[in-house]
């Protein structure tokens, strides 16, 4: 029963831990990152690009921060907020999204994850 009871936390804790930093060793230092004007527009633009009407899409809280982990990897995580129009014109709620950036480039994650973990 011991056996069972320490698997299963330890199930649910690597539930919630995210698979990247598991491949990648963890996370060791988090440092903020302060994004140029033209990385903010390519920002934008590749997450718009996947919205109804991208043209219309609000943005707010996005940032970035250098993660290096235990296996001193250094990835740039990106992550903000976006409200974008639906069919009928109304705008929806905030939602998260999150990704990489490499060499300038912004690469858009299917799920968010924070910045700063």
């Amino acid at each position: 029963m011991k056996a069972f009871l320490t698997l299963s936390a330890l199930l649910a804790i690597t539930a919630c831990t995210d698979p990247h930093l598991f491949r990648l060793g963890g996370t060791l230092a988090v440092t903020p990152v302060t994004l140029t004007a033209p990385q903010v527009a390519r920002i934008k633009a590749t997450v718009a690009n996947d919205l109804y009407d991208g043209d219309a899409a609000l943005f707010r809280n996005i940032r970035a921060a250098d993660v290096t982990t235990s296996k001193d990897v250094v990835v740039r995580r990106v992550c903000g907020e976006v409200a974008g129009r639906n069919p009928v014109g109304g705008y929806g709620r905030y939602a998260a999204f999150g990704g990489t950036m490499i060499n300038g480039v912004y690469y858009d994650e299917d799920y968010p994850r924070p910045c700063e973990k």
